[in-house]
């Protein structure tokens, strides 16, 4: 099995290898700018309050988000699973 050394290649790879088996990538339920909060069920030390999606990645198997909370510096990854339309 290659492996990639950067992260653009390694999602190239990715995408190259899935889409050889056949497989389509799972749809985004979300989409950049919208307004998303932590399913609060989710245990995790995040702030209270709204985040933006700022951009969708691949995940492995389910897809993930980049979102950023307005009182926040850094953004953060959450799966799709984590998130409920705010």
């Amino acid at each position: 099995m290659r492996r990639c050394r950067s992260r653009v290649n390694a999602l190239r790879c990715c995408q190259r290898l899935s889409a050889g088996k056949g497989e389509e990538p799972m749809p985004h339920k979300f989409k950049v700018g919208d307004i998303v909060a932590i399913n609060p069920a989710i245990s995790r030390f995040v702030p209270n309050g709204v985040f933006e999606v700022t951009k969708r990645l691949p995940g492995n198997g389910e897809p993930e988000y980049r979102i950023k909370n307005a009182n926040e510096p850094h953004e953060r990854v959450a799966r799709e699973s984590e998130l409920i339309k705010a």
